[in-house]
């Protein structure tokens, strides 16, 4: 959901900032923000049977606020029917019901939430790219269902990060092109179902869990660990909270930090954002159900979430400084005007915020502008004044605003009349255009690795093939690529293009080929399936019943393997029998009926032995054992009994 900050074009002195805007700074400059947040749902048991009986149903709510750095949970009241088990943990609730008919099934909760107002501290410069990422990181820079990367979304974030080597500076640039570049838009398709990153950079539009997908994307793909927020945040679109998503990026010796491409938020959010989820890809659903039943139907219905403000408190004040200043402060009629706000950070500590004109004549071009700030730095950025028509008697006077992210303002006043000198737009845009910074060189590179089978077992060996193109506008030197500690060396001119292959004895689950030089670090992962050694549990051996000798008894077992199996043989010995199974990867339950004279008078010990291979053709072999207790009989039975023997082996 897009938050619509609406930016007034002010003729002369006329009017203040409209509903919109104030219902946006109010949280903004508030110290923090008490809400209380309502969560329900129903899952509607219906019969599909003469016998309908839920045996249990769990129902893992993920969605839900959870203390963080920004928020905490003062009260949380879990909402269920009676009859119903549950768990809290820290950022799920477990709803467990059992032997239940049909019927509707009712949880959620109750929280109340304080969120406050606070900048992440980032006080020094970390180095871009990250060079040595831990491992519990290693998935926040993998692609994902909807988080994808490819050559295009790599190409584009490495030439938005190109030539700077500060990680907040990239990530600030990569948030700052999605909330530039990619037009907030609910058309019929992204109303649908959430598209990948790859769509949204093909269309340029989307709503916010995709743009913030295609943030995330880019982020990725230049090593950057980030993920997928869901929440809820205040809107004044609609003045009201609704469903939100916003991303979180690791800083090495920080911890994540908050961003939000949609609102133009970077390296912070306001207290409107209530945290509810962290995830790897937005596909990640907010519950998740399994159940065990017979003769039943399940329907679950909407999570309905409602937050209520219950109230604000304290002051945030903003922490940079902003001044305005008119570089020409009285023109003629029709004349453009460059207007400089140079905006300072006197604190210890990066800021990143958006300056807005909130009062003037008329605007030429945009808007606003974002900016970021090094510690003890400042910045200027200009904005073009659009002059009116005037009565020519008349000499006016207005009033030229400009504001930052949080509410702090600065004025610079203009006069106009028919008797001024003009200033074209020509001469404004020229100025203006002297006064700002060019761009640099870039440094691209492409990687994409391949394996040369679909899937491998973990003890296989594996062929990895690698494609590295340097499709930047300056030559990549020590370009070290590796995967794990195999490592090559080699520079890439301007399109130069590589092909290395690697060999890997003994596959694990995740595999990736890094590629570093000094400007960046860039990561591929092959795509293939990955095979257990296959392993088959025999477990739940039960006799039907204690067994004369003259009885026919059931022995039954439970099989369950942890990948699929081929070939299996299942023997039991005492010839109590035999059975083959092609192939299978599901549990399974073995009913195989014995004549209990095949077994002497007393205890026997029983082989169950399953033989079966992987894929490839390698054996395997699991045996569990078994006592059966045999009965005596009579001595008339027993030899009745021993004559059908002798009869069955003729």
């Amino acid at each position: 959901m897009k938050r619509l900050l609406s930016i007034l074009i002010f003729v002369l002195l006329i009017g203040s900032v409209n509903a919109q805007q104030e219902a946006v700074e109010n949280f903004l400059n508030q110290g923090n923000v008490d809400v209380l947040v309502k969560t329900t749902s129903t899952i509607d048991v219906l019969s599909d049977g003469s016998s309908p009986l839920l045996d249990e149903m769990t129902t893992r709510l993920i969605f839900k606020p959870f203390d963080s750095e920004q928020q905490s949970i003062s009260d949380l009241n879990l909402i269920h029917n009676e009859g119903a088990s549950t768990a809290e943990k820290d950022e799920e609730i477990v709803y467990v019901w059992k032997d239940k008919n049909t019927g509707r099934l009712e949880f959620g909760y109750n929280a109340k939430v304080r969120v406050n107002n606070q900048f992440p501290i980032i006080t020094n410069k970390i180095k871009f790219p990250i060079q040595d990422l831990d491992s519990n990181l290693i998935q926040y820079v993998k692609p994902g269902e909807k988080i994808v990367i490819t050559n295009e979304i790599s190409k584009k974030a490495s030439e938005i990060a190109s030539g700077d080597d500060d990680l907040f500076s990239v990530v600030y640039k990569l948030a700052k092109w999605n909330n530039e570049n990619i037009e907030y838009d609910l058309n019929s398709l992204t109303e649908k179902s959430v598209q990948d990153s790859q769509w949204v950079l093909d269309n340029r539009q989307g709503v916010c869990d995709e743009m913030t997908n295609l943030f995330i994307s880019m982020a990725r793909s230049l090593g950057i660990p980030a993920r997928f927020i869901s929440g809820m945040v205040y809107t004044n679109t609609l003045f009201d909270w609704g469903p939100h998503g916003w991303a979180e990026v690791y800083f090495p010796g920080i911890g994540w930090v908050p961003y939000d491409p949609t609102f133009g938020q970077y390296g912070y959010i306001d207290p409107g954002h209530i945290k509810m989820k962290n995830s790897f890809d937005s596909s990640e659903p907010a519950i998740k159900y399994t159940w065990r039943s017979r003769d039943i139907d399940v329907e679950t219905g909407e999570l309905d979430i409602k937050v209520n403000l219950l109230s604000k408190g304290g002051t945030f004040t903003s922490p940079i400084e902003i001044e305005a200043q008119l570089l020409k402060d009285e023109v003629k009629f029709n004349s453009y005007v460059p207007l400089r706000a140079t905006v300072k950070n006197n604190n210890n500590f990066y800021v990143a915020s958006t300056i807005y004109v909130s009062k003037a004549p008329g605007l030429k071009g945009d808007s606003s502008i974002s900016v970021s700030l090094k510690p003890k730095s400042q910045k200027d950025v200009y904005f073009i004044i659009e002059i009116p028509e005037g009565e020519k008697e008349f000499v006016y006077t207005s009033t030229i605003e400009v504001k930052d992210s949080f509410g702090r303002l600065d004025q610079d006043i203009l006069k106009y009349s028919a008797n001024f000198e003009p200033y074209t737009l020509e001469q404004a845009e020229s100025r203006v255009e002297r006064l700002e910074e060019n761009g640099k060189d870039t440094s691209l590179l492409l990687l994409e690795c391949i394996s040369d089978k679909d899937e491998y077992y973990e003890y296989e060996q594996g062929e990895f093939t690698c494609k590295v193109e340097n499709d930047g506008s300056r030559k990549i030197s020590n370009l070290q690529v590796c995967l794990e500690k195999d490592c090559r060396y080699l520079d890439l001119g301007v399109s130069q293009e590589k092909e290395l292959k690697f060999l890997k004895d003994g596959i694990a689950e995740d595999i990736f080929v890094v590629a570093k030089s000094s400007d960046f670090v860039k990561y591929s992962y092959p795509d293939f399936k990955f095979l257990k050694i296959p392993n088959i549990e025999i477990k739940d051996i039960e006799i039907s019943k204690p067994l004369k000798y003259d009885e026919i008894g059931n022995l039954s077992f439970f099989i369950q393997p942890d990948t699929i199996v081929y070939n299996a043989v299942i023997n039991v010995g005492n010839n109590i029998g035999e059975l083959e199974i092609k192939e299978f990867d599901t549990g399974q339950t073995i009913i195989l009926p014995f004549y209990a004279f095949n077994l002497k008078v007393g205890s026997n010990d029983v082989d169950i032995k399953i033989t079966y291979e992987d894929k490839n053709g390698n054996k395997y072999e699991t045996i569990a054992t078994v006592n059966i207790n045999i009965e005596d009989v009579n001595l008339f039975k027993k030899i009745a009994l021993l004559f059908r023997r002798l009869v069955n082996r003729i």
